[in-house]
């Protein structure tokens, strides 16, 4: 099977149904229990798809609450005509905003600089709309290896790195760690400590409090 097939394949058997899908009818429907800025009816490309099994694996894998996702998430950034919408918006159990996500078709996923650099433009806009600090930005692919679905991402942690630029740079560096799974971002963010945020000109700073 292709990737499509095996993204459907993977879906159907879920055992949180959040996505139906029909790729001969060219059609997709999302549980009505996650918030749509935009009617969603057809598959219009590739990228639909691979968003599709990203809502699918929030659910199902990383065990988001369907109400906790949120699609085409709009911000406009002040200029004319100039604004930036966000795929996915994964919110946690306090409302703060922990994933900004974006899906890439298989053969696009090397020419998303210009995605992730919006999704720090909206990360950025959030901040100075509500206050709050997006925790990651993701952007997430498929493709098929060893007749298996996998994905690749680029998993940017927005606490560290306000800017492209800035995380550009970091990138390049050398770096030897432990993989961190998504669980465990999801405890950082689900901690017992308050967490004050301030800003001054370009700058952020976190302050926690034990409660």
């Amino acid at each position: 099977m292709g990737w499509k097939e095996l993204v459907v394949s993977e879906i159907d058997s879920a055992p949180n149904r959040v996505v139906e899908l029909n790729l001969k009818a060219g059609t997709i429907r999302y549980s009505g229990r996650i918030r749509q800025n935009l009617p969603i009816h057809r598959l219009s490309d590739d990228s639909e798809l691979v968003r599709a099994y990203m809502v699918h694996r929030f659910v199902n894998v990383m065990g988001y609450a369907p109400e906790a996702l949120e699609l085409d998430r709009p911000y406009l950034l002040g200029r004319q005509g100039d604004d930036v919408t966000v795929g996915i918006v994964v919110r946690d159990e306090d409302g703060n905003p922990f994933f900004f996500a974006s899906a890439a078709a298989p053969d696009k996923f090397d020419e998303g600089d210009d995605t992730k650099s919006r999704l720090f433009l909206a990360a950025e806009k959030e901040f100075d709309l509500s206050g709050k600090v997006v925790r990651h930005l993701l952007y997430f692919t498929v493709r098929v290896e060893n007749e298996r679905l996998v994905h690749d991402s680029v998993l940017i942690d927005y606490f560290h790195f306000h800017r492209m630029s800035d995380w550009d740079r970091a990138e390049k560096v050398p770096f030897r760690g432990k993989t961190v799974h998504s669980d465990v971002f999801r405890r950082f963010s689900r901690g017992k400590r308050k967490v004050c945020r301030a800003r001054y000109n370009n700058y952020r700073f976190l302050l926690f409090l034990n409660r």
